[in-house]
């Protein structure tokens, strides 16, 4: 196995895997972890690992996972490449699981935005790169028999909402109505979730989803 690309796909993708397609760079405090109003910063290193306290960490899991038992000592479950961002120079967040997806999309040689959206199906970063929505706190909202809950929209165009981050609107949906009622099964997220902007306009995501086709279409 010479080339990069059969490198990762025989082993599972790696920090320095972006690093090499110069999607992130190694630094101090680069990666960033939010939980339960806690924020913990790592370092990258030039060989992929990360730094946290004298610590090397091999993957972004096990660094995520790590930091979260400091606060909730029992905690499990954790996929890190949705729960670490990583902070750019300009200080732009970004998840490390949106830049592996930037990656797949490299070498899948799909460049275009059009392919990219078709490829995968829309999403909120979509909807942003089209000027349809931005970035903010508390700029989403899910109202479900008399609860309403209010989320953040992340830069990279991840739900983050109590330290959790949601990739889609429909996991996000599915989470808090099932806070009312537990055995809450079917939803879906684009209908069920607003967006409210800057003057306080409140629209659901699945209206911004058709004016963004229209856009596409035109």
């Amino acid at each position: 196995f010479g080339s990069f690309e059969k490198e990762t796909a025989s082993r599972g993708l790696t920090l320095l895997d972006l690093m090499k397609k110069g999607l992130m760079e190694p630094g101090q405090e680069v990666l960033r972890v939010e939980y339960r109003g806690h924020v913990f910063l790592g370092d990258l290193t030039p060989s992929g690992s990360i730094c946290y306290e004298g610590e090397l960490f091999e993957t972004p899991t096990s660094w995520s996972k790590y930091v979260k038992r400091s606060v909730v000592p029992g905690y499990k479950g954790d996929n890190g490449w949705r729960s670490v961002f990583y902070v750019a120079e300009d200080g732009k967040k970004t998840t490390l699981e949106h830049l592996r997806k930037t990656h797949a999309l490299k070498m899948s040689g799909f460049g275009s935005f059009e392919k990219e959206t078709a490829s995968r199906g829309l999403t909120l970063l979509d909807l942003m790169k089209k000027g349809l929505m931005e970035p903010g706190q508390e700029v989403l909202r899910v109202e479900y028999r008399g609860h309403v809950f209010l989320g953040d929209l992340t830069p990279s165009g991840s739900i983050c909402y109590e330290g959790e981050l949601f990739e889609t609107p429909t996991s996000w949906s599915k989470y808090v109505k099932r806070s009312v009622v537990p055995g809450y099964k079917g939803d879906n997220g684009w209908r069920s979730v607003f967006y409210v902007a800057e003057d306080g306009k409140k629209t659901t995501l699945e209206h911004l989803r058709k004016t963004h086709a229209l856009k596409m279409s035109g």
